[in-house]
């Protein structure tokens, strides 16, 4: 056979192929669509997070006037600890709460008095007296929870761990 004999399709093949090509087109993108909606809400979807439970850290009396206090904190009575803390009255007497989980590995850092710093054991992060960063490897300041004075107690506000 030689190439001027190729047969062409007719105009009515023609047509029937492009009516079935375009309907599976279609098909796929629904189906496609389909498969694809979920996980694009899944991964739009923000839940608000949950308010803080406040929970009795320490007596008044019994937080020194300068310095910090390491305190492990549970919201079940004889529980394990939910958060441990540092609770800190800054030199103008307010009193701060910090997250002891160091912002890199989830360390729990220890405080040096002397440098007034926060250092986490295990790569070296420092943190500044407020929570700060300032050295190591640390991509964020400790966590900054909510306090609040309730009768003779410092109260810091926890979330209550995942389900």
């Amino acid at each position: 056979m030689e190439p001027a004999e190729l047969v062409q399709a007719s105009g009515s093949d023609k047509t029937r192929r492009d009516f079935l090509k375009t309907g599976i087109l279609a098909v796929s993108g629904i189906i496609s669509a389909a498969a694809v909606y979920p996980i694009i809400r899944l991964a739009l979807h923000t839940t608000p997070p949950a308010p803080p439970v406040f929970v009795d850290a320490v007596l008044l009396s019994d937080m020194p006037e300068a310095g910090v206090r390491r305190i492990d904190l549970s919201l079940e009575k004889d529980g394990r600890p939910d958060a441990r803390v540092f609770v800190k009255r800054t030199p103008d007497g307010n009193i701060i709460a910090l997250s002891a989980v160091c912002s890199h590995l989830g360390c729990i850092v220890n405080y040096d008095r002397i440098k007034d710093q926060f250092v986490c054991p295990c790569h070296g992060g420092r943190y500044d007296g407020n929570g700060k960063n300032i050295s190591g490897p640390p991509p964020a300041p400790l966590t900054r929870l909510p306090v609040r004075i309730a009768g003779a107690y410092i109260q810091v506000g926890i979330r209550k761990p995942p389900v």
